[in-house]
């Protein structure tokens, strides 16, 4: 990647799927990958038990979804050309290749970023 917000550091990668339980799940969904980023990284250390998915996720997080357009939650509609801006509500931005065959999607965990 060619910028990282400042602090965040990669803690989850997902290749051929999205990160996390999620994309465990999803994996022969088709999708391209997946990272989540956290500031500060949850320490790797005394871990029990892996980070919880559910009921809030990592902290001070975002991540990105890398999937077809076809896999996408906010998929373009059939005919309907990619915004050249990405499209953003409410801690959620989308992005598509040129082509609107791609989707990029980053989430933020509790508003980590802006």
């Amino acid at each position: 990647m060619s910028y990282v917000p400042a602090g965040f550091r990669p803690v989850v990668v997902g290749s051929h799927s999205m990160a996390g339980l999620d994309g465990i799940a999803d994996v022969d969904s088709g999708n391209y990958g997946g990272l989540i980023f956290a500031k500060p990284a949850p320490s790797p250390t005394g871990l029990t038990g892996p980070w919880s998915e559910t009921g809030g996720g990592i902290p001070d997080s975002f991540e990105i979804f890398i999937v077809p357009n076809a896999n996408s939650n906010q998929a373009l509609k059939p005919g309907e050309q990619a915004p050249s801006q990405p499209r953003c509500i409410q801690g959620l931005c989308n992005a598509w290749s040129a082509d609107g065959r791609v989707n990029i999607q980053v989430a933020s965990e509790g508003n980590a970023l802006p």
